[in-house]
């Protein structure tokens, strides 16, 4: 690059936009409204201030730099830099009574958005808080300003100042070329291959690089970035400064690299990944001359850092630094084009390459002299804007660590990124005093965050006697022996009735020999058979085994097989139902009222084969295995109290109230619901064909059996509505599946309302909520008395608030394991490190956080968070978003592979909208690698006889389903096909298929929207074209009225 006398300029000329320029300009053009990219520096001037001289200064600061009075036209389709006439600096001082009111007008004063067209793209104002003290603010667009720019702006100003005050000439370097040179001869570099070699070196390196940065957030990510942010500052302490220097020094790098391993590290953990880009910002001026000029040089590189759980922080600091080493060497490649290259997917949601950077600067010299004035650096306003979903940025001043993060208030809470920030802190603190521990013993959390975590993770409120269920049935019978025990259409048992019948059967039980640790099988439809079998085989000390008739008889003779029950409990139907291959006793309603002279007293301990304790089976429930094969789940009598007790008090269960049993009884949730009515003195409500009801006159069978309780899952819920006739005084107990935010809101309001969580392995139910609302996102709950409740990293850490984690379970609810399954049950039910020797935990699959109100928010099962063309998703969260489409009842989503390596999202609907509308409302609120593929609408989602959806029953969809890439059906749609094939030089393109999917890049999307707008009249901005990336989607703008038909003429000529 020839340098040229920097006065031969023509302020009528333009030129391209330098490769950084052209990405701000791209993101710029995505902002929902303003300028993201102002970078405000303030100066404090401390001294007797000259006004006069400030103006002719900062004017002859703008004259010298060409970029200081430009602006940036898109009349000719292509953003070009147009130089126009300087203008005299004038400054209106204002004044103000302290620090706060400055901060505050200075915040004011950069909120407005520049205009890129018109200008100006930097702006002063001046501050007076005493005759000798200003600040004075240089508000400027980073399109044409960059950190080491603001050095070269103190250092001219003080230059022109002390000239000015001693009548001199003032003594500045000669800028050998303009900026719009620069950029003209980047761009000539680039045509010619010259900076191949280092964006290929880029393409090899990150080609399996992760291009998304999974934080956990606190609200869903929109499905487009709005650039909306704020700052949280801290500074390190002065301890861990002097540690870091230390360490750095002793390992021969710089704290930059030290800090950026710990940043990477820390948002590993958050995130659960090893291998993550970070964004970095490297000056950019390798060209001799640059160094002397004000513009926007710089270039990002993504280095790529793996903070793998077992390397030490040691092995991670030189891992950074050669990475940090190759940014610097390969930094001319623009990063641009190594996107391009790349091709990573797209997402309008998140920045394409990296969601996170770290920037270490050196403060400004402390003060600079001319004039009479010292001139030293201030704090810079709070942001308001975010490039990135987080990022920090740390300054060495004045002996200090200043730190900085940046981050979407779309995506985080204020306190979230405290915490962040503390966690940082933290994990420096421990790993430059530990270097050669592994990353995973690192912690996050301070000793006493960490013994808060696990306090608060244990169940409060009363603790309750334990007892073995016939005891606590029993204490009700003593209580009220002639209220209503049972009821089932005509027929009602008093608790006198139902437990003397109990105990004569359960004398003939043990007279069969049964007793602790053996297993009788019931087979007998919910009633109240089923409760007197239940019953009497828990007084004989057994456990019982609910076996449904209506299962397939491969998998009866498989539960069978493996649990051996010694008996089987049945009717006269059952009896047939199944080839039953151990001995029957059939009940009935007059056999089990005949012998009314056999002893129907209190069974003992006495009269029992051994006496029954707390560690006795209860009951065996087999569960669906992951492999396929079902597991026998031995719940023990030491759960049952506690879990009866918390209920009962939770939901305000009385001796007047009605229990409604929903549940099959192959399901654990019929044990709470029976638990729930007997051991609080009230009625266990039987409606036979209950599950005839549902989707028909289901509400109105709960007004007419004066229901009080009701425990349903959300599938059978959503299929009901609230806004018919309810029993005054409902409460609705939700459990078995995620409740969603929009079902939640529909109920809550009508009746009280709670949200359960716990697997059979925790005795049912391990959390419960307060009544919900219907405001938030239901979470669910806190643990109940007795349990203790583990959200934990892969090393057993406790995670901290907002921080997704697998949840762990201890507690009396315990089960004892599965039934002839040691080695699962010693997979699953580990050892507990947060209490006495001894104490296990079981491992749920699940994924909860903490949320800041103490409550716990369930995120979604391990196995179903699933990766997607290189983006992790949660298949709840799509699930919800459909949810809340008021033509929608229910949804599911699914992950499927009906043809190998075609992975795709597929949504299940029962709905009365049309699937475009709940596609167009989906996008409207999730990014779009997360969209389903396909919409599939059914009469009713299958459920399994618990109530659940059936998921594996679910169609493949077939192609009248699918989102497919049929051809242009108007003139329009015809048209825009076309300009896009032209812009992207493509022979076809189907009216459904993605402008970007098809390699659409920035500068491609510039041209065709120039193109679009000679062609058909209409002026498309660029986020529209993000939107609305299909010819279809933009023809539908376009008859919608909703693009504007250009009417004027460009407000600027072409330039050349």
């Amino acid at each position: 690059m020839q340098p040229k006398d920097s006065q031969d300029r023509r302020v009528d000329r333009g030129f391209p936009l330098s490769l950084a320029q052209e990405r701000i300009w791209v993101s710029e053009q995505l902002a929902d409204a303003g300028s993201h990219y102002g970078t405000p520096v303030v100066f404090a001037l401390r001294g007797e201030l000259d006004l006069g001289l400030l103006e002719v200064a900062l004017t002859h600061i703008v004259e010298r730099h060409e970029v200081l009075h430009s602006v940036v036209s898109n009349a000719s389709g292509s953003p070009r830099v147009v130089v126009v006439p300087a203008r005299p600096i004038r400054l209106d001082p204002q004044d103000v009574a302290s620090e706060q009111e400055m901060t505050e007008r200075v915040s004011a004063a950069t909120a407005a958005p520049f205009d890129l067209l018109h200008g100006p793209l930097v702006r002063f104002g001046l501050y007076r808080l005493g005759p000798a003290d200003h600040r004075l603010l240089v508000d400027v667009h980073h399109l044409i300003f960059d950190g080491v720019s603001a050095g070269v702006l103190v250092q001219e100003l003080a230059e022109l100042l002390a000239a000015g005050a001693e009548g001199r000439t003032p003594e500045l370097p000669a800028l050998p070329f303009g900026y719009g040179q620069y950029a003209v001869a980047q761009r000539r570099s680039l045509d010619e291959g010259l900076l191949d070699s280092q964006v290929e070196h880029w393409c090899t390196q990150l080609r399996d690089a992760s291009f998304a940065l999974e934080l956990p957030t606190d609200y869903q990510r929109p499905p487009r970035m709005s650039f909306h942010g704020a700052s949280h500052f801290f500074t390190l302490p002065a301890s861990l400064r002097v540690e870091l220097t230390a360490a750095a020094r002793r390992w021969s790098v710089t704290p930059y690299v030290v800090m950026l391993a710990g940043w990477a590290a820390v948002l590993g953990r958050y995130a659960g990944q090893e291998d993550l880009l970070v964004g970095t910002p490297m000056a950019g001026r390798t060209e001799p001359g640059t160094e002397e000029m004000i513009g926007m040089f710089v270039n990002v590189v993504a280095l790529r850092v793996r903070p793998e759980r077992d390397q030490t922080f040691h092995d991670l600091v030189n891992q950074t630094r050669r990475a940090s080493v190759e940014g610097l060497a390969y930094q001319e490649a623009p990063i641009e084009k190594v996107i391009e290259r790349l091709d990573p997917p797209r997402d309008p949601s998140r920045n394409q390459l990296f969601q996170t950077a770290f920037v270490y600067d050196e403060a400004l010299e402390e003060s600079i002299h001319g004039a009479g004035l010292t001139i030293e650096g201030a704090a810079p306003p709070p942001r308001t804007a975010a490039k990135l979903d987080l990022s920090i940025e740390v300054t060495e001043r004045d002996g200090r660590l200043e730190a900085e993060i940046e981050y979407a208030t779309d995506l985080f809470a204020p306190e979230t990124i405290r915490r962040i920030a503390s966690h940082y802190t933290t994990f420096l603190d421990n790993a430059v005093r530990s270097p050669n521990r592994p990353l995973w013993e690192i912690p996050l959390a301070s000793e006493e965050e960490h013994a808060l975590l696990v306090m608060q993770q244990s169940g409060d409120g009363a603790s309750y006697d334990p007892v073995v269920l016939p005891s606590l049935f029993e204490a009700q019978v003593a209580r009220r022996p002639d209220a209503c025990a049972v009821s089932c259409g005509e027929l009602r048992w008093s608790y006198r009735q139902l437990n003397e019948r109990a105990n004569r059967l359960a004398r003939a039980l043990i007279a069969r020999g049964l007793g602790p640790e053996k297993l009788v099988g019931v087979a007998l439809p919910s009633g109240p058979l089923l409760v007197l079998a239940i019953l009497a085989i828990s007084k004989a000390g057994a456990a019982f085994l609910p076996l449904d008739p209506a299962y397939p008889t491969g998998r009866i003779e498989y539960i069978v097989g493996d649990a051996r029950p010694a008996l089987l409990l049945t009717d006269a139907a059952g009896a047939t139902a199944q080839p039953w291959t151990m001995p029957i006793l059939v009940l009935d309603e007059q056999q089990t009222g005949r012998d009314a002279d056999a002893d129907a007293s209190n069974v003992s301990d006495a009269q029992r084969s051994h006496p029954l304790t707390l560690a006795h089976p209860a009951y065996v429930i087999y569960t669906s295995g992951s492999t396929g094969t079902p597991k026998g789940v031995t719940v023990t009598h030491e759960g049952l109290a506690g879990l009866s007790g918390a209920q009962i008090e939770a939901f305000g269960v009385r001796s007047d109230s009605r229990v409604l049993q929903f549940a099959s009884p192959s399901f654990d949730a019929s044990v709470s619901e029976l638990c729930m009515a007997l051991l609080s003195g009230a009625t266990a409500v039987f409606v036979p064909e209950l599950h005839d009801f549902v989707g028909g006159s289901f509400e109105a069978l709960l007004v007419r059996e004066t229901v009080t309780h009701v425990t349903l899952p959300p599938s059978v819920l959503a299929s009901l509505s609230p806004d018919g006739d309810l029993p005054v005084d409902l409460t609705i107990v939700v459990a078995g599946e995620s409740l969603t935010a929009d079902l939640a809101a529909r109920w809550s309001g009508r009746c009280r309302m709670f949200n359960a969580y716990g697997p059979t392995e925790a005795t049912v139910c391990a959390t419960l909520t307060g009544p919900l609302t219907g405001n938030e996102p239901p979470p669910i709950g806190l643990p109940i008395a007795g349990t203790q409740i583990f959200v934990l990293d892969e090393a057993l850490r406790p995670l901290p608030v907002g921080v997704a984690g697998e949840l762990y379970l201890a507690g009396a609810g315990l089960a004892r394991g599965y039934l002839n399954r040691p080695g699962l049950t010693a997979a699953s039910f580990v050892a507990c490190p947060f209490g006495p020797d001894g104490g296990r935990m079981y491992r749920t699959g699940d994924r909860a956080r903490w949320r800041e109100d103490g409550n716990l928010e369930f995120v979604g099962r391990r196995d179903d968070q699933v990766k997607l063309n290189g983006f992790r998703i949660e298949l709840g969260e799509i699930e919800n978003v459909i949810a809340a489409h008021p033509g929608v009842e229910q949804t599911a989503v699914v992950v499927r592979e009906d043809r190998p390596g075609l992975r795709q999202v597929v949504a299940y609907v029962v709905a009365q909208a049309p699937n475009e509308e709940i596609l167009a409302h989906a996008a409207s609120q999730l990014p779009g690698y997360m969209l389903p593929s396909a919409v599939v609408r059914l009469q009713n989602l299958p459920l399994t006889t618990n109530g659940k959806v059936d998921r594996r029953n679910l169609p493949a969809p077939d192609g009248r389903t699918s989102v497919t890439d049929r051809s242009p059906g108007t003139a329009r749609e015809q048209q825009l096909c076309q300009l896009i094939g032209e812009v992207l030089d493509l022979a076809a393109v189907g009216v459904d298929e993605s402008f970007f999917e098809l390699g659409g890049q920035s500068l491609h999307a510039v041209r065709l929207l120039s193109r679009i707008r000679s062609a058909m009249g209409v002026e498309i901005g660029i986020k529209t074209l993000f939107q609305a990336p299909t010819a279809a989607l933009l023809a539908a703008q376009i008859d919608s009225g909703q693009i504007a038909v250009i009417t004027r003429p460009a407000l600027l000529p072409t330039v050349r």
